[in-house]
């Protein structure tokens, strides 16, 4: 009856491969597109939201902390460890009590300051909120004193001597009389490290890497651990000669080590010593660096020294057990 009309049939499009691929292509490059412009937006926001936020923070600070008179400087407290000047170490920080704010104090300058001064080991700065900087100094201890050539530019037959200080871990400091104030090293009863051939060997403000040096320090080291340390002082260590290590005491012996067994070396002096305590003599020089006989010079009698003055008093003392 009545007559349904037939929609048109719809003609199915047929792609080949290579289409389909590039379809596909398509349609990842639009997706990646448009996630970077969703980040590109995303990051543009808070980068505008952080500048905005910083400029505001800063204004907001300088009128309420910056500005504040109850941040105000009013006290530094300075502890100092090592027999540095606290009076020094204030005038350094050049900061003004009553004016400087202490909110506004730029602590990682004033510490770099202080750092650079080679005689300052270790340095702690921080605020005491609401009025007090606190900073404690630790003063490097020296071990060594050296003394080093320095020639005048302008005329190298010139020049004049010139001191350099070592702290056990072998860093370099310049003299600075200014920053001690009790134990000025000048004052110090410090051994004498000699025999540096090169000055820039020793760099102030520098660790020393060089080796005999820090054989010389090991060897001071291992001497305050022995019995002779407080009974008779190192006054001299020499490291002229390459592999060895002269020493020289305020009692005026000489002491030849081999750098490379300092140990055994040390063990072998304390059982000669305590050997010579027994014959009631002293020991002049004696060379600890040889493997068997150790070669030994008396010191003479002051009865028999005019009688024995032409004879050098050279005795050889067999090592015992290797030591």
């Amino acid at each position: 009856m009545f007559n349904k009309k037939k929609k048109p049939e719809e003609k199915v499009k047929l792609s080949t491969p290579e289409e389909e691929a590039r379809e596909q292509k398509r349609k990842r490059i639009n997706r990646w597109s448009w996630r970077i412009a969703w980040w590109m937006l995303f990051l543009a926001v808070v980068v505008s939201v952080y500048f905005l936020g910083k400029t505001t923070l800063d204004l907001v600070l300088e009128k309420t902390v910056y500005t504040n008179q109850m941040f105000t400087v009013r006290a530094v407290d300075v502890r100092v460890f090592g027999g540095v000047s606290k009076e020094r170490v204030l005038e350094f920080l050049d900061v003004k009590i009553g004016e400087d704010n202490l909110m506004a104090l730029d602590l990682g300058q004033i510490k770099n300051r202080l750092e650079s001064v080679s005689v300052l080991e270790k340095i702690s700065v921080e605020r005491v909120i609401p009025d007090t900087l606190k900073v404690q100094v630790y003063a490097r201890v020296p071990v060594f004193r050296c003394y080093v050539w320095e020639a005048d530019p302008m005329n190298l037959n010139a020049g004049q001597w010139v001191v350099r200080y070592l702290d056990d871990s072998g860093y370099v400091m310049a003299p600075d009389e200014l920053f001690y104030e009790v134990h000025a090293p000048e004052r110090l009863l410090l051994p004498t490290l000699t025999g540096v051939a090169d000055k820039n060997v020793l760099i102030p403000n520098r660790y020393c890497k060089d080796q005999q040096v820090n054989r010389a320090l090991k060897f001071l080291r291992l001497y305050k651990e022995s019995s002779f340390f407080g009974f008779d002082d190192l006054t001299e260590v020499n490291i002229s000669e390459l592999g060895f290590i002269i020493a020289r005491t305020a009692q005026y012996v000489e002491a030849v080590f081999d750098a490379n067994s300092l140990e055994l070396g040390l063990a072998r002096w304390e059982a000669i010593y305590a050997y010579s305590t027994g014959l009631e003599q002293k020991i002049k020089t004696i060379n600890l660096s040889v493997s068997n006989n150790v070669p030994v010079v008396w010191e003479p009698p002051p009865a028999q020294e005019d009688k024995n003055s032409r004879s050098n008093g050279v005795r050889g003392v067999r090592s015992t057990g290797g030591r």
